[in-house]
């Protein structure tokens, strides 16, 4: 039999159009269209019917679709009917039934020399993304009349009812940001986004990557990665892809680029799907904002000044000084240079630590949100919670070093029992709290001096004498257990006592509600403390501090409070809320 292969072009005014096709192939194909809805359907064409399809389009995109749809169409009629020849030795009539989830469509042909086109397609949408669906009709008619075909095409069963419209990149942000990538999404196969199998490809991948152009990655932003890049290709083989004017990159990219087409080299292989320049420059700039920066050369002038002044600032409202902290400062700085990237590019990153580091680094997430609030004022754009809690931790772990220097906490405990029974108690107090405590002394209650009271900071008692009964000092087993860890703790976070605590509680600042919003219960407990104290500019710096990231922590409790301090006086209001509104 002879070969069933054609090469037709057409060139036009508004079109230029070359297409090669080959009825006895294997499915392979080479689409550019510019239109990515369209690509995919002439992709799953050749696919699925064994094709082997090239079809390079150049039209006038910039006026509509249209004259790149319908040419289309009719150049791959002419091929259709070039191929086929004189017909011989084949049948006439085919017929289809394509399930595909809850649609159903019937497609059927006849080679009869007469072209005839029925379409029965309605579509509830104007446009499948750079695809006018009035444009369905428009296609099969011209391929119909060009190939003298009789066509008929009709949907049994299903519906479009919901089309998300937008730039692809958008798309993709919202599925990752949403996670729904890991959930139950399906592409236009009704496959699912998530194909265990596909992913150990693309790890494999990006391992030999990494390794062979010594790219460092953490665990957590390799895994990120790998999911980032699955996104990629399900959406490039359903014929979507990012256009060129979806990205305006000022930054040198460099190396990452080279990595970028490299990886694609190999993806595109694997994974037979085509890769565009701006695929591969969008993962390019996805890796450059990772966070690869060890060197200090690479802080620009710019970022250091940044970071300086952002330190005075928070010296100046926290009371925390930074300044001499260059290890802080560098560390600093490395991560800001990657997250301004990926805050001008809105490819901020999950961090599923996010509730531990909230709850468990309170101080320093604060400072972490508010240096995040310096950031979306220098840039324009909100810093996510989950960038802040990656802040918070810098932060904090600086607040510890601050903490287990100079001005360490120093224990008296005041007892008469022998020196072989308060050994236990001293090992005790030193394994708890060694990076705390810098000395743990015994003193008879006899012995106890006024200068003691200067010279230690924390007073604790095995007896329940004097001093525990005046409130000097705190009871504590001679053989200490957990309570006894848990109230020694307390007292090392800042609160003396049961009354320092209860101080800063006033009955004025409790306000109760039935019912009511987050909204009115920020503005009752401002009310009650500006009335109480007199204070100006609570409420707006209240608002502004929960407009940065919410205050929220674990079982329904949220601490909001105002971004500066507008008093001096330390103060408490509560507000109790029925269950269902907390």
């Amino acid at each position: 039999m002879a070969e069933r292969k054609a090469h037709v072009e057409r060139n036009t005014s508004e079109t230029k159009i070359i297409v090669d096709l080959n009825l006895d192939g294997s499915g392979k194909y080479d689409i550019d269209t510019g239109i990515g809805f369209f690509d995919h359907m002439l992709n799953s064409f050749a696919k699925h019917g064994f094709f082997d399809l090239t079809c390079k389009v150049d039209g006038d995109l910039e006026v509509d679709c249209h004259h790149t749809i319908e040419d289309t169409g009719i150049v791959l009629g002419q091929a259709i009917r070039e191929a086929v020849g004189n017909k011989k030795g084949i049948r006439r009539f085919g017929n289809f039934l394509l399930p595909m989830d809850e649609t159903l469509v019937l497609g059927a042909v006849d080679l009869s020399g007469r072209p005839y086109c029925v379409c029965d397609l309605p579509f509830t949408v104007e446009r499948v993304g750079g695809f006018d669906t009035e444009m369905v009709q428009e296609f099969f008619y011209a391929i119909s009349y060009s190939a003298a075909m009789n066509l008929h095409l009709k949907l049994m069963h299903g519906s479009n009812k919901v089309m998300v419209d937008g730039f692809e990149i958008n798309k993709r942000r919202c599925l990752a940001e949403q996670d729904l990538y890991l959930a139950h999404i399906k592409n236009e196969h009704g496959m699912s986004y998530i194909d265990e199998r596909q992913l150990a490809k693309i790890k494999n991948i990006l391992t030999e990557k990494f390794v062979e152009h010594q790219y460092h990655i953490m665990d957590t932003d390799f895994n990120n990665a790998i999911l980032f890049l699955n996104i990629m290709i399900c959406r490039m083989g359903d014929g979507f892809y990012v256009q060129s004017n979806e990205l305006d990159i000022t930054e040198n990219l460099g190396k990452e680029y080279e990595m970028s087409k490299d990886i694609f080299e190999k993806i595109g292989r694997r994974f037979f799907i085509k890769v565009t320049d701006e695929e591969i420059k969008y993962f390019a700039l996805y890796l450059k904002g990772q966070g690869n920066n060890r060197d200090s050369d690479t802080i620009t002038p710019e970022m250091d000044k940044f970071i300086t002044e952002a330190f005075a600032q928070i010296k100046e409202n926290f009371g925390v000084d930074f300044t001499d902290n260059i290890n802080l400062r560098i560390t600093l700085a490395l991560h800001c240079m990657s997250l301004q990237i990926r805050i001008k590019y809105d490819m901020q990153m999950k961090n599923d630590m996010l509730d531990y580091i909230r709850e468990t680094f309170p101080m320093g997430y604060d400072i972490g949100t508010y240096f995040a609030f310096l950031l979306s004022q220098k840039y324009g754009k909100k810093v996510s919670d989950d960038e802040t809690a990656l802040l918070a931790v810098h932060f904090y772990s600086s607040l510890m070093e601050l903490n287990s220097g100079v001005g360490k906490i120093k224990i008296l405990v005041i007892s008469s029992l022998k020196n072989s029974m308060t050994l236990l108690l001293k090992q005790s107090l030193l394994r708890w709290f060694s990076d705390r405590v810098s000395a743990v002394d015994f003193c008879n209650p006899m012995d106890v001096t006024e200068d003691m009271l200067d010279e230690y900071d924390i007073f604790l008692t095995t007896e329940k004498d004097e001093f525990f009964e005046k409130g000097l000092a705190m009871y504590v087993n001679a053989f200490p257990n957990q309570h006894d860890y848990a109230n020694i703790k307390l007292n090392l976070d800042g609160f003396k006592d049961i009354e320092d605590i209860a101080s800063i509680f006033y009955p004025e600042l409790f306000y109760q509600v039935k019912s009511s919003t987050k909204k009115e219960v920020l503005q009752g407990l401002c009310d009650r403390a500006t009335k109480y104290f007199e204070i100006e500019d609570l409420h707006s710096q209240v608002q502004q501090r929960e407009e940065i990231g919410s205050t929220y922590f674990s079982k329904q409790i949220a601490v909001p409070h105002p971004m500066y301090a507008v008093s001096s006086d330390t103060f408490i209001s509560v507000c109790p809320t029925p269950r269902e509104e907390a």
